[in-house]
């Protein structure tokens, strides 16, 4: 039996925020299965964080994961952010901040798809520098966005359409 990784779906990259957006109000609408963990809610909540991350601060992580990630942001993070940009990928399967994974009681669909409406109308209209990444450092508004549609588009994956 293939595993979540070989089942999902490859969405074509997306191409905008709204591009993002729509497609989620399009799952939303029209139902979806998810290949992976997390459901709609779920994805949404865990965009939001991260875009948000780039806006107002990354949480401060542990002594010894902050002391990694900043090993790697600075022997390998550079190249790390080349690649996804590059590649248009995203690795998966690897951890992610605690923070950013939201138990699925008590999120609703509509409640978190407006969250993540929001967050875009504010990413988009964000006119300052973004806040420096733990493991990739600074980023210019191209690389920010670009980076969040790699992103949008690896979570989007294991939202099949119905």
């Amino acid at each position: 039996m293939p595993t979540v990784t070989q089942q999902r779906i490859t969405t074509e990259a997306l191409s905008s925020l709204d591009e993002v957006v729509d497609r989620l109000e399009q799952l939303h609408r029209k139902g979806y299965r998810s290949l992976g963990k997390w459901n709609l809610a779920q994805t949404c909540e865990h965009l939001s964080d991260w875009m948000g991350y780039m806006i107002d601060g990354y949480p401060r992580a542990p002594l010894p994961i902050s002391m990694m990630l900043w090993a790697m942001r600075v022997t390998i993070g550079r190249s790390m952010l080349r690649k996804i940009l590059t590649t248009g990928k995203m690795p998966t399967g690897g951890p992610t901040m605690p923070q950013t994974v939201h138990a699925a009681d008590g999120l609703d669909d509509e409640t978190s798809l407006q969250r993540f409406r929001e967050m875009v109308k504010r990413f988009q209209s964000h006119t300052g520098a973004y806040c420096d990444s733990p493991l990739f450092g600074s980023f210019s508004a191209e690389q920010g966005t670009a980076l969040q549609l790699v992103h949008c588009t690896h979570h989007l994956n294991f939202l099949q359409p119905q």
